[in-house]
């Protein structure tokens, strides 16, 4: 975090309930909040392994391919879910679901726009790809 003037002294520190964000106030009237951890979010297809590595990104790497380039891919929302397949990904949240295209060189393209999601009936508890 870059600051254009000194900070300002701690005034109060405290922790939400569920332990995941620190908010911190200064004399100055400044709030801080900060992430402490990421929720734990995966998917796995043969090798190829598909986490969250940010609120709004998810990584996609294949360690019996070590030479293979890790993917990174920005979605448009904190996701409850993701998945991977051999040729796609997708991540999601509630009945909403955002698809990714992976071509043979890495580049990933968005098969929907960011304001477009998939949506269906109800909630999405679970997505799974396949090879087809």
């Amino acid at each position: 975090m870059a600051h254009s003037h000194p900070p300002a002294p701690c005034l109060c520190c405290g922790f939400v309930l569920a332990g995941q964000l620190l908010s911190i106030s200064t004399t100055t009237g400044s709030v801080y909040t900060f992430l402490t951890k990421l929720p734990v979010l995966g998917s796995s297809f043969g090798t190829r392994i598909c986490n969250l590595t940010a609120l709004k990104e998810m990584a996609i790497s294949d360690p019996a391919n070590p030479d293979e380039p890790r993917i990174r891919i920005s979605i448009p929302v904190e996701p409850s879910f993701v998945a991977v397949g051999p040729y796609h990904a997708a991540a999601g949240l509630n009945s909403q679901a955002w698809f990714y295209d992976i071509e043979e060189d890495g580049t990933v393209v968005p098969l929907n726009h960011e304001r477009d999601p998939k949506q269906y009936m109800s909630t999405i508890e679970k997505l799974e790809m396949n090879d087809k």
